[in-house]
């Protein structure tokens, strides 16, 4: 769903209270935005690519495409996911229960991957057998795997969610519907431990990122999900930072306007080529000193060759380096870097993006940094 009026982007990831978000955001505002099944513009671009999908469910990478990078980055862009092993059993029963009448309602043909359910003797046997459809990671990333969206709220969680999402938006706080809800037991109810290890495997990335185990999610008071890391943002109107210079740069950095507000892009160059450099001017405004700086990073590298990248931090002050290290970052995995310093009104902040040294090549090497946080 597109609003134009509101400019937020809803991704519908199936099984993940998406019925529910869109009826009621439909239903409440006076602009309604536009369905994407609606959108004929939309529509004949997935035909034109051959994308089986249905438009509802279109992958954050596939809507960037169709609109282009610079509108899509103009939008807010926000989804739902949900615990892996409660989300098959609910598209197991839903599959089951009432996608057999929808599609011969309207003549179309079950698709292979509903046909597999269907055919299933058991939820247990169709989990065996393998074929569970993408995970919401991937529905969510780009080809490289860099998360696409501005925040993703939790079906677990879904109310107060969606009512942050609202006052992200300056929209009424609206009370959501349920829809398409299938009748069934607790999804523990339906796994043995073979089971439970092949989701786990299956859908490692969800549970990671997400914060999710078999139980339940994780204590999102005490343990964060990792995605969370990476969207965190707490501006200091004190810190006032400046891009001097960009060192090599390639197709594929994305620096934002202000870098305590939004996430950064980084990409290493060729391995036979210098690496890429970004040099920040930090400043300390009204005799604010700098003495931390804290942001999350990841390497968000669909590369199976390589597994991670090295992001080296340099501060210099007055031609000293006062803080130099370099870190490993391993693929998919968020990292923490907090950053002491020795208080100084003004420092010259070095970002280096570089290729392991067993690198062979630099296909999908990128680096997501979250918004960066002085004191």
């Amino acid at each position: 769903m597109i609003s134009k009026r509101h400019k937020f982007i809803f991704f519908h990831v199936p099984k993940a209270a998406g019925s529910s978000v869109l009826e009621t955001l439909n239903r409440n505002l006076k602009d309604k935005g536009q369905i994407n099944d609606k959108n004929i513009q939309l529509v004949e671009y997935l035909k034109q690519i051959n994308a089986a999908m249905w438009p509802n469910h279109i992958k954050c990478q596939l809507m960037k495409d169709f609109l282009g990078a610079s509108i899509f980055n103009q939008y807010f862009k926000f989804a739902f996911v949900r615990n892996p092993w409660d989300k098959l059993v609910s598209l197991y029963h839903y599959v089951k229960q009432k996608e057999t009448k929808i599609y011969a309602s309207k003549g179309i043909e079950l698709p292979k991957f509903n046909r597999n359910i269907i055919e299933s003797e058991s939820f247990d046997d169709w989990v065996k057998k393998g074929n569970l459809g993408d995970t919401q990671f991937k529905f969510l990333t780009s080809k490289s795997g860099n998360l696409l969206v501005d925040y993703i709220g939790k079906t677990e969680n879904l109310q107060s969610d969606f009512s942050y999402i609202c006052g992200l938006l300056n929209i009424p706080n609206i009370t959501l519907s349920q829809v398409n809800k299938s009748k069934r037991a607790d999804y523990r109810e339906y796994f043995t431990q073979e089971s439970i290890d092949i989701v786990n495997e299956k859908f490692k990335n969800d549970i990671y990122l997400f914060g999710y185990n078999f139980d339940s999610e994780e204590d999102k008071e005490t343990n964060p999900a990792p995605y969370l890391r990476l969207l965190k943002k707490q501006p200091n109107s004190n810190i006032d930072i400046q891009v001097d210079k960009i060192l090599k740069k390639n197709k594929f950095v994305e620096l934002p306007e202000n870098l305590q507000e939004q996430h950064t892009l980084l990409h290493t160059n060729k391995v036979d080529e210098d690496p890429l450099e970004i040099i920040l001017n930090v400043k300390g405004v009204n005799n604010q000193a700098i003495t931390q700086l804290e942001f999350a990073c990841s390497a968000y590298n669909a590369n199976s060759i390589n597994q991670g990248v090295l992001l080296k931090i340099i501060f210099e002050s007055e031609g000293l380096i006062e803080y130099q290290e370099l870190f490993t970052l391993q693929a998919q995995m968020v990292h923490n870097i907090n950053i002491k310093l020795p208080k100084k009104l003004h420092y010259t902040l070095k970002i280096v993006a570089l290729n392991r040294p067993e690198a062979k090549n630099n296909h999908c090497c990128g680096i997501r940094i979250s918004p960066l946080v002085f004191s």
